[in-house]
Parts: structure tokens; sequence; C-alpha cells
């Protein structure tokens, strides 16, 4: 029992020296990964991956004002939930595909010669369950009822002055309507083949679609702004254990995959949930201490991922769980050990408003973990993004 419990205590050691190592690996020149086979990233997800494509939908969940973006190339808010890149935005520089960033499906900006390398069809706010996209929380259901009312309220101000509004945060449980569900991305994902096929050609891109990297990360709202809410949609009343609404996430994730197998995906990464009780907001309500009420159902959701993955039987595809949680666990206990200062708290807002229009946020984003009461910073993401590659989607690049 010693030498496990030494061998343990080593992991964090290991994997600070592992991070150092895979961030010098995004410094390479795309040329170095000449070699890779990987033909273009595509994305799917919900707010921990939108690269902006709420900013062209009819939704409050935008993140399209600053400080949202402060330290993104040109100092603009993209409408990604950071203060500059998500962690997918790193993959294309990293397979040699051109690119510094993975570009949102619905920006009229881009093209479809655009997207045949890189393409972002996330939304923030969606899950896996179509019903949490549609999720409204009152606030009085929540656990901070006074702080709750008052946000409400500003949250509606700040929609009439802004014309878009920072998602609060999982200790105020008040989430917007109408972002794009998972099925709506899978419908844009069959419009992108179209659209593929008429810029390229039928075979080509299909070579495009069977060679690219698919990267999926969502989840965290079905727990967060639609079971454990309570929302309207009554998913907690349907499924009355954690276990039996877990069970149905993740049929819906296996029906998802073979969807996008079907329209040609075969290098398939779905991201585990992180740590959800260890967010900004929901440690801000209990003294500092993460939540393991969320944490258990996060773990538990990634065995039901794993056992899914390992029983799939689909034609020429490679399908893996990227496993995130503990490299996530390791870094919120000892951000110091990883060359951040603060994991307990964001940058950007407070626990109580989040990150909102024109508001206060810390002067050095790269020592936070977190950059709002939700969502990772620039610095966080490269490390997540560093983590994966070497774990999971880097693997795809000779698959």
């Amino acid at each position: 029992m010693a030498a496990a419990r030494s061998s343990s205590s080593l992991l964090p050691a290991l994997l600070q020296l592992l991070l150092a190592a895979l961030i010098c690996l995004f410094s390479i020149p795309a040329a170095a990964a000449e070699g890779a086979r990987a033909t273009a990233v595509i994305v799917f997800g919900d707010s921990t991956v939108d690269a902006g494509n709420n900013n062209f939908w009819p939704t409050t969940a935008k993140g399209n004002f600053p400080p949202y973006g402060r330290d993104f190339p040109g100092g603009r808010a993209t409408g990604r939930f950071s203060n500059g890149r998500v962690s997918p935005d790193f993959y294309p520089a990293a397979l040699g595909l051109g690119r510094d960033f993975v570009p949102a499906y619905l920006d009229p900006s881009y093209s479809i010669q655009d997207f045949a390398t890189s393409v972002n069809f996330a939304s923030a706010g969606s899950g896996m369950d179509d019903t949490t996209s549609i999720a409204l929380v009152s606030p009085i259901t929540t656990r901070l009822q006074p702080l709750a009312v008052i946000t409400f309220f500003f949250v509606q101000a700040a929609q009439l002055f802004y014309g878009a509004v920072f998602v609060p945060n999982m200790c105020v449980y008040i989430y917007p309507q109408n972002v794009i569900t998972l099925s709506k991305q899978l419908d844009l994902f069959r419009q992108y083949k179209s659209r593929l096929a008429q810029q390229l050609g039928a075979d080509e891109a299909e070579k495009v679609l069977n060679g690219a990297v698919y990267v999926i990360s969502i989840g965290s709202n079905d727990f967060a702004a639609n079971y454990f809410a309570m929302t309207s949609p009554g998913r907690h009343v349907e499924y009355p254990t954690v276990q039996l609404y877990t069970a149905y996430l993740v049929g819906l994730a296996q029906r998802f995959i073979a969807d996008i197998h079907a329209l040609g995906a075969r290098k398939i990464g779905f991201e585990e949930l992180f740590p959800l009780g260890c967010l900004p907001a929901e440690r801000a309500a209990l003294l500092g201490l993460c939540n393991e009420v969320p944490n258990a159902a996060a773990r538990g959701f990634n065995d039901a991922m794993r056992a899914m993955v390992q029983g799939l039987n689909l034609p020429g595809a490679d399908v893996r769980v990227a496993e995130l949680y503990g490299f996530m666990d390791a870094l919120l206990h000892n951000p110091t050990q990883y060359g951040f200062e603060r994991a307990d708290l964001a940058c950007c807002g407070t626990a109580g408003l989040g990150c909102i229009p024109y508001g206060p946020a810390c002067p050095d984003a790269g020592k936070y973990v977190y950059w709002d009461n939700a969502h990772t910073t620039d610095r966080a993401h490269g490390a997540i993004a560093a983590y994966l590659f070497n774990n999971t989607f880097g693997a795809f690049a000779s698959a």
C-alpha cells in the first residue's frame, strides 16, 4: 500500500513535466508536422469550445463583448468564452494545417474554402439533451435566491443595453433559451458536407471528412443547467437518479457519434467532463471547497462513456474518450505546480454576476486557470490542448 501511495504522489510532478514538454510542441512550426495525415479539425460542443457561433444566432448566450477576447489576436471579443482562444484553436497549427484557430461555421466572414481545414459548430449553452438548450431557470429555484433575483434583472438590463450577456454561472442557475442544440449542430454539419462537396467535389470532400480530427466537448450543461438545476423540462423527475440520466445522455452521445460516422467522421475524440464542482462559482458558494455531487456525476458520466465507446462497432472508426478529468483535477488542486497562481477564483467578474459587459477583470489572466466563473483562460486552454493532443488528438494524425 505504501508503494501505491508513493507512486500516486508522483503523478502531479510527472504531469507538470509532461505539460512543460507539450507546451513546447505548440511552438514548433507547422512545417514540422508535414507528415501528418489529418485533413481538418471539426468541432462540436458547448461554451467550452464555442468559437462564436452564438454571435450569429438569436440567443442571449454570447461572449461578444469586452473584456472577453482581450488577449485574442487583435484584442477583439470573438464570442469565445475566454480572454483568448479555446482548446481546439491550438490543434490546427499542431497538426500542420496552417491555421491559428478554428473559425465558427456561422461566421459570415469565412468561406467554405476556409472551413475545408477547420470548422467549429459548437454553441454555448447547448447539451446532448436538446431540452438543456431551451432550459431557463426561475431565480426562486436557486440556492442564493436574493442574489439570483438581482442577477436576473441585471441580465435583462444588460441585454437591452449591450445586446448580449454572459451566461451567469453555476452558483446562480439562470440560463438562456434558444441556443444551437446538438441535433441542430448535426444539421449544420450535413449542410457543411454538402457545401464542401460543391466546393471540392464529392470525392475530395469525402477525403477531408474521413481524414479530419473530430473534437466533441459537451455535457456539463446537461448536469449544471438541466438536471441539478431542476429546470422546467423536468429531467430530474423523468430520471429520478443521476445514474439513470447519465445512461440517457450516454445513449444520446452514442447516437451522435454514429450519426457523424455515417456522414464521414472516422477520427473522433469525445472529451471527458471536467470536475464540475470545482468551478469558481461552485467554490464561492462553499467557502472555497469543491462540490462533490457534480464531481461524482462527471466521473460517473466519464466511466459510462468509456464503457460505451469500448463497445462501439463502427467500420473504419477510431473513437476515443479524451481523458481530461484527472488532468484538470490535478491542475485545480495544485495550480502552482503548473505555473498558475489561482484556480479557485475567476479573473473576470465576481461569484455573483460573472463576467459582465465592460466589467472588471484581473490584469494578468495567465496567472488564473479560470477566466470567468465557468470557463478557463487562454493559457489554461493551451495547457488542456497540449495534454489532450498528446493523449488523444495528436494520435489521430498518424492513424
